[in-house]
């Protein structure tokens, strides 16, 4: 599991596998790697991943008897920059429409 944006591992990251069908869920995470397993019967699963600022993704894996599934995943950044201001002097107080009055 990478990082969309610096193809960088992605260790730590949560996933999960789940077939809604059999109704059972399993969970791992990520090694330092980015890498995963899991065990799972032969069916249709859905694969989870998410990681604090990524985007979670989800995706239907195909499990094949006697078969191993090989999954690369990779996560978009979800980080924003935010712009944080000095305020200084008087406060400007805007009143919206339909709010009550102010008071100091």
């Amino acid at each position: 599991m990478t990082s969309l944006q610096t193809q960088d591992p992605i260790p730590g990251a949560n996933l999960s596998l789940t077939n809604p069908e059999w109704a059972y869920t399993f969970t791992t995470q990520a090694d330092e790697q980015g890498y995963y397993q899991f065990s799972a019967l032969a069916g249709t699963h859905i694969l989870t991943a998410d990681s604090i600022d990524f985007k979670s993704k989800q995706l239907e894996v195909l499990v094949t008897e006697n078969q191993d599934s090989i999954v690369d995943l990779e996560l978009n950044s979800q980080v924003e920059r935010v712009l944080y201001l000095p305020l200084t002097g008087d406060w400007l107080v805007i009143q919206k429409p339909g709010c009550p009055e102010l008071t100091e």
